[in-house]
């Protein structure tokens, strides 16, 4: 062999640099954005630039939401849960409201958001059985 050879298997046989993890990641999260059709802008830790597409953000005009109309005056859902013994509950205790001539789905929800104002997001179950409205109150 010449010397010229000997050169390039040298150089053939020393190992390229592997990928690290956290550059496996970036590629990862770049093929994420690409196949979403985002634009970005992306310096990984090396200082390598990735760019794709129009990175300028559009203006989005804020729309207000609108409230639903009220079937019931304000306040008689939370003061019809509260006369039914809502407030007198215990952990571990069930109450069963019929809704009467109101709606379900609604006292159910005034149900849930009263009590989680009172002891603490997921503190009860509801369910709908029957047209009746459950309570199990778990904190």
């Amino acid at each position: 062999m010449s010397k010229q050879n000997e050169l390039n298997l040298e150089v053939a046989a020393t190992p390229a640099a592997q990928p690290t993890l956290k550059d496996k990641a970036v590629s990862k999260a770049l093929e994420l954005l690409r196949n979403m059709g985002a634009g970005y802008i992306v310096m990984d830790e090396a200082g390598v630039v990735h760019t794709h597409g129009s990175v300028y953000a559009k203006k989005v005009k804020a729309t207000k939401g609108k409230r639903r109309e009220l079937t019931v005056p304000y306040g008689t859902l939370t003061t019809f849960v509260k006369d039914k013994g809502l407030l007198n509950m215990f952990v571990g205790d069930v109450l069963v409201i019929d809704p009467e001539q109101l709606v379900g789905k609604q006292v159910r929800g005034v149900c849930s958001s009263l009590a989680g104002k009172l002891w603490g997001n997921e503190s009860v179950m509801t369910t709908i059985n029957k047209g009746k409205v459950e309570i199990l109150r778990l904190k």
